[in-house]
């Protein structure tokens, strides 16, 4: 699992890990959207047997 954070380029660097990953890993098809709160659990439910990498955008909307 590989989690991107920060305060600018996530998405893009999200996106790039995720290409350059998934020409030898199968991993969950990246969903640029699925950044927030609830976003990550979606995401690991999206996880199947087959799966052996997982990149995702990590982003908060408010402090803690």
């Amino acid at each position: 699992f590989i989690g991107v954070t920060g305060s600018a380029g996530k998405t893009t660097t999200t996106a790039l890990i995720h290409a350059a990953l998934a020409v030898s890993l199968p991993m969950p098809q990246y969903r640029p959207i699925d950044n927030r709160q609830r976003g990550l659990a979606k995401a690991l439910f999206r996880l199947r047997a087959g799966h052996r990498a997982m990149v995702h955008e990590l982003a908060s909307a408010g402090p803690g």
